[in-house]
């Protein structure tokens, strides 16, 4: 038969034994085609004989035609797996309780691997989250358990997360040791699973029912069996202060994040209608963590970077031995045309891997050997690394501390390896990220009122506010064309455009401002308002600072009003920027005043975060405008 087939033949064969026909059209625009329902009920059963056989009608002549008038009624059907829901990321407590009006489950994300489990009398079949079959080792050991677990479950379909579980503490282990040789290392740890919902029980297709029903016959019908058969950890919230308790209490832990759902929903395979909650989602990425790393390394790209450099490996300075240890390895950040910049001007050797060739400088585990490594750390460039969170893992030297979901956001051209990150530091900053996970919000219902307050008191306040001194903020030099922002990376709208990048920045001045002796009546009455409507004193951040808010920051902008007006700043218009301290410069404000800063929305964020008016030196935005050089 091959002999018969033309060249694009045999590519059609080999396309479909690799399940890719490259025809830039997928399941979706195929099965609508075919009939307006076929797509939702493939997603509901991935079962396409039983779509297709619906969806198209046999006639006496043998010809098929799509009964496209008639709606298809497939449902989920054991054996076979139901794509599963899944969750967008949420960036704050008050998205979250909009998104959820009904109240919520806020449900424990756990750090494992997302089992589908199907039971059907005796016989066991369990799907990953892309619909594949599960390693055996993973899951062989819940047939002895599953039947304990649900005395009366003949037939059952269950979404669920597996993963190591310390015996002795209950604690979960991290993400990763389920491996075949990691589970060994681990003595008194089992494998269990975390059972959250459950989908189909005894004949009857639970889909349609609200998330609180289906956690009732789950709760009705299943019985835990200890560090093997667990319910997944969940709270019921209406209160956004509850839920705020949750996500501290959830990252104190060290724990992923969090799951919302409505109360109300229902099972919608392949929707994104849940919320997941990480600490790098909360606030435009002001909780994510970041270190100033050093380029150590590099590996080649693979599909359309294979043959270049595009993987690199990031690490530290150890002062104490004088090596450098590696932190973590990153691949995104870079766009195409710094990726073919960065071959020409890192300084490379090329070692292919081979552990006899690791020079001295370096301490690199056997799995971190690149296959290029740097001629000379001191002389490689300084690279800002953002992640969801710092983290722990074995194939590193820099104490086992690692950036999990790295990326770079910020090439650091005013750094050198003297002023980057160093190993001491990144224990500290390892150490305060851990004790760091407050994410407490004023109430919306006060941050209407303070901008009344301040709407009626702004001309007292604006010439009788305090003034606090802050620190040095000149724009650092030959700041890189190609600079992110980790506020403003992935899907959000960059805050500075190409063309003002390629501009010369701006040098600001040096000088602070010192602090009166008294708060204004104005000022003071305005502060004491927000005390009583949150409970809570709040800290004098912004006091003194006044910030331009231009139209065009529109993301999270009322959670930045709210912060800073609550914290004692004062938000000034467009029209009054030139006598602003400090500017949020996006492009469609120009400036003329020398003292004006321009900052990045990560520096507001930061002095919020952390509690403290940042030094606006690395916060620095490259722009042109009048008076400025």
């Amino acid at each position: 038969m091959a002999e018969m087939c033309t060249s694009n033949d045999l590519k059609m064969i080999i396309r479909l034994v690799k399940h890719d026909l490259r025809i830039n059209a997928g399941p979706k625009h195929i099965l609508e085609a075919v009939h307006p329902d076929a797509y939702q009920a493939f997603q509901m059963s991935r079962d396409l004989d039983a779509v297709l056989s619906k969806a198209v009608v046999r006639t006496a002549d043998g010809h098929s035609s799509p009964t496209k008038k008639t709606a298809l009624k497939i449902t989920a059907s054991l054996m076979t797996p139901v794509l599963p829901m899944l969750a967008e990321a949420c960036k704050s407590v008050e998205y979250a309780m909009k998104k959820c009006p009904n109240g919520m489950y806020s449900e424990i994300k756990y750090d494992g691997e997302r089992v589908q489990v199907h039971k059907k009398g005796s016989e066991f079949k369990y799907f990953s989250r892309s619909l594949k079959p599960v390693l055996p080792h993973k899951v062989n050991m819940f047939r002895d358990y599953i039947p304990q677990a649900f005395p009366y479950g003949t037939d059952l379909i269950l979404d669920s997360e597996v993963l190591l579980v310390d015996v002795k503490t209950g604690k979960p282990l991290p993400f990763g040791s389920l491996g075949v040789h990691k589970k060994n290392s681990f003595e008194d740890a089992n494998v269990c699973l975390f059972v959250f919902d459950c989908i189909y029980y005894n004949g009857e297709v639970l889909l349609e029912k609200p998330v609180k029903e289906r956690r009732r016959i789950l709760e009705q019908n299943m019985k835990e069996v200890p560090n093997r058969i667990m319910f997944s950890e969940i709270k019921e919230i209406h209160d956004p202060k509850d839920l705020e308790n949750m996500i501290t209490k959830v990252l104190k832990l060290g724990l992923e994040g969090l799951v919302l759902k409505d109360l109300m929903s229902t099972y919608e395979p392949g929707k994104r209608h849940w919320l997941k909650v990480k600490k790098d989602y909360l606030y435009g990425g002001a909780m994510a963590d970041s270190a100033d790393l050093v380029v150590l390394g590099a590996w080649f790209g693979t599909g359309q970077k294979g043959g270049m450099m595009s993987v690199f490996l990031m690490g530290c300075y150890n002062p104490t031995n004088q090596k450098w240890c590696t932190v973590t390895k990153v691949h995104t950040g870079h766009d195409d045309k710094t990726l073919e910049r960065l071959q020409k001007e890192l300084v490379m050797i090329k070692i292919s891997k081979e552990a006899s060739k690791v020079p001295d400088w370096l301490c690199c585990t056997k799995t971190m050997i690149p296959d290029f490594v740097a001629q000379d750390p001191k002389a490689m460039p300084v690279w800002e690394i953002t992640g969801a969170e710092f983290t722990q893992h074995e194939v590193h030297t820099a104490s086992g501390i690692s950036i999990r979901f790295p990326r770079v956001t910020r090439i650091r051209d005013d750094k050198t390896w003297k002023t980057a990150t160093s190993l001491p530091e990144l224990k500290d900053l390892f150490k305060k990220s851990k004790e760091n996970c407050d994410v407490s919000l004023p109430s919306t219902s006060g941050v209407k009122d303070v901008h009344k307050a301040s709407d009626t008191e702004s001309d007292n306040s604006s010439t009788s506010s305090p003034k606090k001194k802050f620190a040095s903020s000149e724009t650092s030099k030959g700041l890189s064309k190609s600079v992110r922002d980790p506020a403003v990376s992935g899907k959000r709208k960059p805050e500075v455009t190409s063309k003002e990048s390629d501009k010369s920045t701006s040098s600001s001045n040096n000088e602070g401002t010192e602090n009166d002796a008294e708060e204004s009546p104005a000022k003071r009455r305005k502060k004491e308002h927000v005390h009583d409507i949150i409970k809570k004193p709040l800290p004098d951040v912004f006091v003194g600072v006044k910030l331009v808010l231009p139209p065009s920051v529109i993301e999270d902008r009322s959670e930045l009003e709210r912060y800073f007006i609550a914290y004692g700043g004062e938000l000034l218009d467009t029209s009054q920027k030139e006598d602003s301290t400090h500017i949020i410069h996006v492009g469609d404000v120009t400036d003329g005043n020398e003292e004006a800063r321009h900052v990045t929305l990560r520096w507001l964020w930061d002095s919020i975060k952390l509690q403290a008016l940042q030094e606006t030196r690395r916060y620095a935005v490259p722009f042109s405008g009048a008076g400025n050089p």
